[in-house]
């Protein structure tokens, strides 16, 4: 029995949905982890408190600043 051509294609895309749907759900930890680790940059917008100093550290090939 031959299938249709519109059955055909429904096929086609019903398998390639659910190759985009697992690939998605693959790759939800690895996303979920890049943004634990990695979190948006916010600038400082308060000035620092009373009695605090500028400081530097010098070391191997780095230079702090706190």
């Amino acid at each position: 029995m031959k299938m249709s051509l519109r059955k055909r294609f429904m096929f086609i895309g019903i398998g390639m949905l659910l190759l985009l749907l697992g690939l998605a759900v693959s790759q939800l930890p690895s996303i979920g982890a890049a943004v634990i680790q990695h979190p948006p940059h916010r600038p400082m917008l308060a000035s620092p408190p009373a009695g605090c100093e500028e400081v530097a550290f010098n070391g191997a090939g780095v230079k702090l600043h706190g």
